[in-house]
């Protein structure tokens, strides 16, 4: 018999399986739908509950050397952050600990125990939900 904590944790990795699966669909439908509105020149489309609008985003990029002649030492360092990748190849990992400020959170990471464990809960143990006693 399993605790329900490790029930839990088998629930949570069935549904990040499912999230998955879901989130990948989402994606090549946005996908879709936004190509074929594009192609026939629409901009918004209504369902009976929901309206879709094509919007467009812009996104901009500035030279850093350009800013920096344009505004002066000064002003061009309050308006740059730390690419930290680049800062930990030119510095190395200690260096750059020494002066970061660090803050520490927390994440769950659900790893297989072996290659055997692969096998996603069925859909009846997907669906139930284990019951933890609190006293």
């Amino acid at each position: 018999m399993t605790s329900a904590l490790e029930q839990h944790v088998e629930r949570l990795a069935a549904l990040r399986h499912q999230l998955r699966d879901l989130e990948a669909q989402e994606r090549k439908l946005t996908a879709s739908i936004s190509a074929q509105m594009q192609e026939q020149g629409q901009t918004e489309v209504r369902g009976s509950s929901v309206e879709a609008r094509l919007i467009s985003i812009e996104r901009m990029s500035v030279s850093p050397q350009k800013l920096r002649r344009i505004l002066g030492e000064k002003d061009f360092l309050t308006c740059v952050t730390v690419q930290l990748a680049q800062a930990r190849k030119h510095l190395g990992e200690r260096a750059l600990r020494r002066i970061a400020a660090i803050q520490r959170s927390f994440q769950l990471r659900l790893n297989p125990r072996d290659p055997a464990s692969l096998r996603m809960p069925s859909r009846a143990d997907a669906h139930a939900t284990p019951h933890i006693d609190v006293a």
